[in-house]
């Protein structure tokens, strides 16, 4: 699923600049005695359940919008722009028409006019970038003005996503859906000995986004356990109760390895710290650490991993996986960082 992207103003006039510093950077408390009563039960739910704790950054949008505010959905991507950058950006919530409650958050006495449209941002983090970057990106020159609030075209949206490294958690979760199917389908393919498809049982209480990561990691580790047969992969404990998602020991080699749901940047990352955390405590010293993906990563997360002497592992159809080994060089060079040495 691909996200619209919304580009918002947020710097150009000194009470933009205020709303930005008071409901983008700061955080806003929407179901408090102040603020609580301006909302509808079903305004107030719906954030509580995308912001269970009752707070969250808003933006707004006024009565003119309107059409262009019809268009937006949970998941979309927001660009704040201003003082010639893009300032930051973030993934749209929920989305509402609540003047009384958009007052609150906004104006002040002395203000032209209001807001109107209401929408909760969440997964907000600074970009600081030159709005050059955004504009050239998209095929203008480095001086175009963007009008005002708009939607980008389509066609640039992919671009855009991929150089300011953003991804939502709504296109993450249609992407984790097809890739389960995937997994799915490849690990019933082949007949499995009962004791090999024994699943430690564990009991969680998630949302659902991520009991399907923990779904789509479960089965991309079984799928990679049946392709190693007959050898034997199994997880371990560390004393603080985290699991390592598998353990190999053969003769003088020791792999420890995870799996991530997804093969982006930050999935790359995430890796990264479990498999160094679960390093220090391997039952034996480790020899080898390697993520493993339902997808291969790009160039950068390919590069993050080995610079670090991680290996690459990813599934390439049915029970097939491919390894994209780190220099030996540079493994030896880790290892003692690894083990805590």
């Amino acid at each position: 699923m691909t996200p619209n992207i919304l580009v918002a103003p947020c710097y150009g006039q000194p009470s933009a600049r205020r709303h930005f510093h008071d409901t983008i950077e700061g955080w806003v408390p929407f179901a408090d005695d102040e603020r609580g009563p301006l909302l509808t039960e079903h305004q107030r739910n719906a954030l509580l359940a995308l912001h269970p704790s009752g707070v969250a950054h808003f933006w707004g949008a006024r009565a003119g919008h309107a059409a262009m505010m019809s268009e937006l959905k949970r998941g979309d991507v927001v660009l704040f722009v201003g003082d010639k950058k893009v300032k930051a950006c973030g993934e749209v919530g929920h989305h509402f028409v609540n003047q009384p409650f958009a007052d609150r958050l906004w104006r002040k006495k002395g203000d032209v006019d209001s807001f109107v449209h209401v929408y909760s941002v969440l997964n907000v983090r600074p970009v600081e970038r030159p709005k050059s970057d955004l504009v050239t990106l998209c095929g203008y020159k480095p001086n175009y003005a963007i009008p005002g609030q708009r939607f980008l075209r389509p066609g640039d949206v992919p671009d855009v996503l991929r150089e300011f490294g953003i991804a939502t958690s709504v296109a993450e979760a249609a992407l984790e859906e097809l890739i389960e199917e995937d997994l799915e389908r490849a690990r019933r393919s082949r007949t499995t000995p009962v004791e090999k498809a024994h699943q430690d049982t564990i009991i969680r209480h998630t949302p659902a986004s991520t009991t399907l990561t923990h779904r789509v990691e479960i089965n991309l580790v079984e799928a990679y356990r049946q392709s190693c047969l007959p050898e034997v992969l199994r997880a371990f404990r560390t004393d603080s109760d985290l699991r390592a998602d598998l353990y190999r020991e053969s003769d003088d080699e020791v792999e420890i390895i995870e799996a991530k749901s997804l093969a982006t940047h930050g999935k790359v990352r995430e890796a990264v710290a479990q498999l160094m955390d679960y390093a220090f405590h391997s039952p034996r010293p480790v020899t080898r650490l390697t993520a493993l993906f339902p997808e291969k990563p790009d160039h950068d997360g390919l590069s993050y991993l080995h610079r670090l002497g991680i290996d690459c592992l990813f599934h390439a159809g049915d029970l097939s996986f491919v390894r994209e080994p780190a220099a030996d060089t540079r493994r030896a060079h880790m290892i003692p960082v690894w083990r805590g040495a």
